[in-house]
């Protein structure tokens, strides 16, 4: 298997591993995703940009922490979401770089997880999706890991 094929399979097990329900019926990717707050980019390469505090959305800090434990050290990535958002964008699908770690060379990989949001999800109150705006459910959220070693 060649390296890439290699990180492939990785990126897509990782996302699997966080995918996976937990005692209450719900896995911590979909609450991740759930708790993000609508923010754009969290840039969180050391160090951080002189414009950004580090601070988080608490999904968003903790799918990073999830990915990176999975991940080797010589191994960066990058996470998108990708959505319908017919009020924030005419075209009505939208991409939001969720979490930056530099840009993607060419050995790059990409793997996708889908995550359904329902009207009866426990959705906190400062999420994204409790906007009345995006009151549309169930919500599709493609989330992109892109991974590649450095």
């Amino acid at each position: 298997m060649t390296l890439d094929m290699k990180l492939q399979q990785k990126s897509s097990d990782i996302l699997i591993c966080i995918d996976r329900l937990d005692e209450k019926n719900t896995s911590e990717l979909k609450n991740c995703v759930l708790e993000w707050e609508g923010g754009q980019t969290r840039y969180l390469a050391n160090p951080l940009p002189a414009n950004l505090s580090g601070e988080d959305d608490p999904g968003i800090a903790r799918l990073n922490e999830s990915i990176d434990g999975y991940l080797p050290s010589d191994v960066a990535y990058n996470v998108d979401f990708y959505f319908y958002d017919n009020y924030n964008n005419p075209k009505g699908y939208r991409t939001m770089n969720i979490i930056k770690h530099g840009d993607p060379g060419d050995n790059s990989v990409k793997v996708r997880k889908l995550v359904t949001i329902n009207k009866d999800d426990d959705i906190p109150g400062n999420s994204f999706w409790s906007d009345s705006r995006n009151n549309r459910y169930p919500e599709i959220v493609e989330v992109q890991l892109t991974a590649w070693y450095l």
